[in-house]
């Protein structure tokens, strides 16, 4: 995709403005039920899933908690780990964590299947008609372009939900498989394969950026996929393609000390560009 006139993307509105990060705590119905009905979320997001799942091992596929200061694991930790009752976890021992998660062992499919039994609890006239749920995927970047026609697809079957889509392309630790968006044309290859003008936001979620190279070449590359708006909004700057950029994660932000502000979500999607 590359600099084009067109319309706007497709705007999210979160409110409340809180909303959870993909994460093995929205991987079941319960899961996503819950954080839906909440009253303190404006939107929920999936578990990261893949077109046809991920081989889940819980042998392999763990998570723990340690203690920042003596990196030792917590005591509750340990206790678990020997098959003994543990208490409530410890705010001091259990301050970090370590993890060698994956994605989501459902399919894509299985979170569809989930989302319309949410879709059956959802009043039009209620407030939670307009709560977006983000389904994060990943993938190759044809697989994702698969994710979001099967999402685009599927919106019509829910009429009563805002369905977004986020493209994950950071964590979790993949052997052999680095987060794309470390590089320009990791970066590049998916936002090309998206549609002109997509029907759904979408959304990119980026890696631990860390140095001033790895902002330079995320920004050049929205950029240079800007959409010239031309036809609804003729007076606006360009707006590049996705609706959302999602930063959370263990290592610093998205913004470096020369960019003014990213406004991900509301009526006016700019890109503050770094100064010359």
């Amino acid at each position: 995709m590359s600099a084009m006139e067109g319309d706007p993307p497709p705007e999210l509105t979160i409110t409340p403005p809180l909303l959870n990060s993909a994460n093995p705590w929205a991987t079941t119905l319960e899961d996503l039920q819950a954080i839906f009905d909440s009253p303190h979320t404006g939107a929920i997001t999936t578990r990261t899933t893949l077109l046809d799942g991920f081989e889940h091992d819980d042998a392999v596929h763990q998570y723990a908690f340690f203690s920042p200061t003596t990196l030792l694991a917590s005591s509750s930790a340990r206790q678990r780990a020997k098959g003994e009752s543990a208490p409530a976890i410890n705010p001091q021992e259990d301050a970090a964590t370590v993890n060698n998660l994956g994605y989501s062992p459902y399919p894509l499919s299985k979170y569809l299947a989930f989302l319309k039994k949410i879709h059956k609890t959802v009043d039009k006239k209620s407030p939670q008609h307009l709560k977006p749920i983000i389904v994060s995927v990943t993938g190759t970047p044809q697989e994702i372009r698969r994710c979001y026609d099967r999402l685009d697809t599927f919106q019509d079957e829910v009429p009563n939900l805002t369905i977004a889509m986020e493209i994950n392309l950071s964590c979790p630790n993949i052997a052999d498989a680095p987060p794309p968006a470390y590089t320009a044309a990791g970066l590049k290859a998916y936002l090309d394969v998206l549609p002109a003008a997509p029907e759904l936001p979408v959304g990119i979620k980026t890696p631990p950026y860390t140095y001033a190279t790895q902002f330079a070449d995320l920004l050049d590359v929205l950029r240079k996929s800007c959409i010239v708006v031309t036809r609804s909004l003729p007076h606006e700057d360009p707006l590049p393609p996705g609706a959302f950029i999602t930063t959370c994660n263990t290592l610093g932000r998205l913004l470096g000390p020369r960019t003014k502000h990213i406004s991900v979500i509301g009526r006016r999607r700019r890109l503050a560009m770094p100064k010359a």
